[in-house]
């Protein structure tokens, strides 16, 4: 083999070699095959293909750890990735960047990290919440909606009503299914958290609308979130509203 596939190359070793290194429960020895990637032999290569096998592998092997449930691990190597390409402007790579923070969000609520968890949604937000990419729109909008429910979870439900408004104000016409689920999902939580805020007509309001933008989806994950919607709005109609917020985190958050 010649340059870039010798590089190519090493970066796939490396990276299988973290994934095996996770597979056996040796997270230390994951983070530091992944930290080989950084070297900028092959994160500043210039074949794009080198470039975007680093970026992909550290997403990978991020999510590889907390399915291991090494998520303080997979925080590590979700930072590490936020680091590597500050100037990158190759839309593959940009992609990964956008999931990446996304995961960062996610792992860190998973490490008991809470607050972290919400600095890194704003800063991808602050980062993607703008780009037409639609891959990295779906990353927005799950981290937007995730955003939401650690902010709910926080104690901040005044944020996580702003967060959960912006989402539906800025998604809400998209087509994408996974950005649907999103919406849709966020929409819930959005009516619960306006009812424990004491906004009962704005609560219902929302389920109004939930139901005008998806009522006739046919996606499992939408009309559930619908029907979610529809018997919550009925049990806060028939019974006063004692107990602390609910969200759809379980099967939603991801």
């Amino acid at each position: 083999m010649t340059e870039p596939e010798d590089s190519l190359e090493a970066v796939r070793c490396f990276v299988t070699l973290a994934a095996d290194r996770a597979e056996i429960g040796d997270p230390d020895g994951t983070v530091a095959a992944i930290e080989r990637l950084t070297a900028d032999i092959y994160a500043r290569h210039p074949d794009v293909r080198v470039r975007r096998a680093v970026s992909s592998g550290f997403v990978e092997i991020a999510i590889a750890l907390s399915t291991a449930g090494e998520p303080a691990s997979a925080v590590r190597i979700d930072e590490r990735l936020a680091t590597v390409f500050p100037h990158e402007s190759d839309p593959a790579v940009r992609v990964d960047l956008a999931r990446g923070l996304h995961n960062l969000a996610l792992h860190r609520a998973q490490a008991g990290d809470l607050s972290g968890a919400i600095d890194a949604g704003r800063l991808l937000l602050a980062t993607d919440g703008s780009d037409s990419n639609p891959d990295i729109r779906e990353a927005v909008a799950q981290g937007l909606r995730n955003l939401a429910i650690d902010q709910a979870a926080s104690g901040d439900l005044a944020g996580a009503i702003e967060t959960g408004q912006r989402l539906v104000d800025d998604f809400s016409v998209d087509q994408l299914p996974v950005v649907r689920a999103a919406v849709s999902g966020a929409m819930v939580n959005l009516a619960d958290n306006l009812a424990q805020t004491g906004r009962s007509s704005d609560a219902k309001a929302a389920v109004e609308r939930l139901i005008a933008i998806f009522g006739d989806d046919t996606e499992p994950s939408v009309r559930q979130c619908v029907e979610r919607a529809q018997a919550d709005a009925e049990n806060r109609r028939t019974v006063p509203q004692t107990e602390d917020p609910h969200t759809l985190s379980e099967f939603l958050g991801e």
